[in-house]
């Protein structure tokens, strides 16, 4: 296997005996990269008495594996609702800049005062995480999740300061204080 994964024809030493188990190319790649799963492991118990192979079991010995992340990747859990940088950065030119520059040819984040790039990324903060608790879309984000470091890298803020607040702190009464 290459650096890459790819499995090279001329490794493969016994090619009859790998066509004959797997018939054609289309199966062949389904059985490489299928997903394993609670089922897959069943199955091979019933198929025979020899002991189940895992991803654990093949990745032994490697340095870096973590069998647990390994099965996360393995089962592409990502947050669909997750804002890519290009949708969140394209929303920002396309949609908040204009209002600030109405009247002049030349619209750039980088003619905004940091003051009023902070605003615009504590707004839209504050409509990611509304979303997330209340389930309904914003005017922005349509109710997808974006990350404070997210709006920072498309905003170009610094990283590490606190962002200014712009709306006053709520104080919230509970039936314990």
């Amino acid at each position: 296997m290459t650096n890459g994964g790819l499995l090279l024809r001329e490794d493969i030493l016994d090619t009859a005996y790998v066509e004959e188990l797997y018939i054609t190319p289309r199966n062949f790649l389904y059985q490489m990269n299928r997903i394993a799963d609670e089922k897959d492991e069943l199955k091979q118990e019933q198929e025979n008495d020899l002991p189940i192979v895992t991803m654990d079991v093949i990745e032994q010995g490697v340095p870096d594996y973590v069998g647990k992340v390994a099965r996360i990747m393995e089962q592409g859990r990502v947050d669909h609702n997750r804002m890519t940088d290009l949708e969140l950065c394209n929303i920002i030119d396309g949609t908040i800049l204009p209002r600030y520059f109405k009247d002049s040819q030349y619209i750039s984040i980088y003619l905004l005062s940091e003051s009023k790039r902070a605003n615009i990324c504590e707004v839209l903060l504050r409509e990611s995480q509304q979303a997330r608790w209340t389930k309904t879309p914003g005017p922005f984000l349509k109710g997808k999740n974006v990350t404070e470091t997210q709006l920072r890298r498309c905003l170009c803020l610094p990283q590490n300061e606190k962002l200014p607040s712009f709306f006053p702190a709520v104080e919230v009464k509970t039936a314990f204080s």
